[in-house]
This record gives C-alpha cells, sequence and structure tokens, in this order.
C-alpha cells in the first residue's frame, strides 16, 4: 500500500510540474492554453510514460524533459496555423504523437492525421486519440511511400508537418504529392534547414515549391533553438 501511495504522490507531483511548465512555456511562446487543452496535454504525457514499458517512443534521456523538448518544441509552429477554417494537417512520422498531438489540441478546428509506419506506435497513437478530446484526430497505420501511391490522400492535405524526419531534402519531396494546391510544409530541422530546402529547389527546378518562411525560435526551458521552415507553392513575394 506504501508503495502505491507513493507512486501515486509522485505521479501527481510530475503532472503539476508539466503543468506549470505547459503554462510558463506557452506563455512565454505568446499564447495561452485552456484548462481543457492542458488537460489533454497532460494526458498525451502521461500515456507516453505509460507506454515507454512496451514502445520505444522518445529517446530515454527526453524523459526529464518531455514538456520542453516535444510539447513546447511542437508549438512553436502554432503562429503558422491559422484559426479558421477547418484544414487538413498530415503528420509524416508521427511517432509518439509529436507535433501532431498539440498541435490538434491547441487548434481543434484542424483535421489531423497522424501517419505512423511501425504497429506499436500507430497502437499507442490510437489509444491516446480515443482518449483526448480531439474528435478530428486520427490515426493511419502506412508507410508514407505507399501513401503517396493512394489516389485517396494525393493533393489532399492542406498543412503537412515533418518533424524528427531525415534527411530533410528528402521528406519534403516524398511529401509533396500529398499536398493541396496551396498546402504548406512545415518542417521542424536543424540550423541548417533553411539551407536545406534552398540547396533542394536549386537541384530540383521542376520541384513547383519555394521557400515562404523561416524562423529560429528559442524553446522554452532549453538552451537551444527551433528552426522551422515553411514550404509552399511559390507567391509574388517567395
Amino acid at each position: 500500500m506504501f508503495h502505491v501511495k507513493q507512486a501515486d504522490h509522485l505521479h501527481r507531483k510530475t503532472a503539476s510540474c508539466d503543468a506549470s511548465a505547459i503554462r510558463d512555456g506557452c506563455g512565454t511562446l505568446g499564447f495561452s492554453v485552456t484548462d481543457a487543452q492542458l488537460c489533454d496535454l497532460l494526458l498525451h504525457l502521461d500515456s507516453i510514460r505509460t507506454w515507454s514499458g512496451r514502445v520505444n517512443l522518445v529517446a530515454p534521456n527526453d524523459f526529464p524533459r518531455l514538456v520542453s523538448r516535444h510539447v513546447l518544441d511542437s508549438l512553436t509552429a502554432l503562429p503558422w496555423l491559422p484559426s479558421a477554417p477547418p484544414l487538413s494537417l498530415l503528420d509524416i512520422g508521427s511517432g509518439a504523437g509529436f507535433p501532431g498531438i498539440p498541435l490538434q489540441i491547441l487548434r481543434p478546428n484542424l483535421h489531423v492525421t497522424l501517419l505512423e509506419s511501425r504497429r506499436k506506435r500507430a497502437l499507442f497513437l490510437r489509444k491516446v486519440a480515443a482518449q483526448v478530446s480531439c474528435p478530428h484526430l486520427s490515426v493511419l497505420h502506412a508507410r508514407a511511400e505507399e501513401v503517396v501511391e493512394d489516389p485517396e490522400h494525393r493533393h489532399r492535405y492542406d498543412l503537412i508537418t515533418l518533424r524528427a524526419v531525415a534527411p530533410l531534402a528528402q521528406a519534403i519531396r516524398l511529401a509533396f504529392p500529398l499536398l493541396a494546391p496551396s498546402g504548406r510544409i512545415i518542417a521542424y530541422g536543424g540550423p541548417d534547414a533553411r539551407e536545406a530546402v534552398r540547396r533542394l529547389l536549386d537541384e530540383c527546378p521542376s520541384l513547383p515549391l519555394a521557400l515562404l518562411d523561416h524562423r529560429r525560435i528559442p524553446v522554452p526551458f532549453l538552451s537551444r533553438f527551433s528552426y522551422l521552415v515553411l514550404v509552399g507553392a511559390p507567391t509574388e513575394h517567395a
């Protein structure tokens, strides 16, 4: 009984620390979270910890910094997501659900599809999707290379996210057939992300994409930056 109570106390303490870090971190990034959104974000993190013994979801050294390394890093792209009208978003290689789940929670108008090729990770994502209050969140268990050949998915998605997928240029080329004509690809990369995109576009002039924007955002509670690139159809200002 003592061990059960002790574990419950540690669980509550972890959730409280996570909640404070999420609220403070989101405030630093320039937006707030509702109590309901916070509850869903905490549920996602709790599920990752619960499943960690069965599925390799995040690196072992990331557990003490799940909020900063994964939740807040994912949310650095939030300003690029319109609050209306409803748009479709495909998160390629979703893994533990980053960035797709946090973005869905903070932008409930989105219709988010989490694409994951590994069976156990896809099962985990389905469990989380069934628990959080996000009716427009779905999971697709398939390889991206298979999905691009499916007419149902080609040229369908308004937004595509790429995080922790490498090499970046190859991932963008793979994602392109899934992008709607006026769609955007949001890629999380390293310090060389912008240069990687420029090199891709120089080497593939027939690819009808342009680098529309790029950002270097400090991630709260981490001594690192989030490097984001926004890629889409060329505009007169691109």
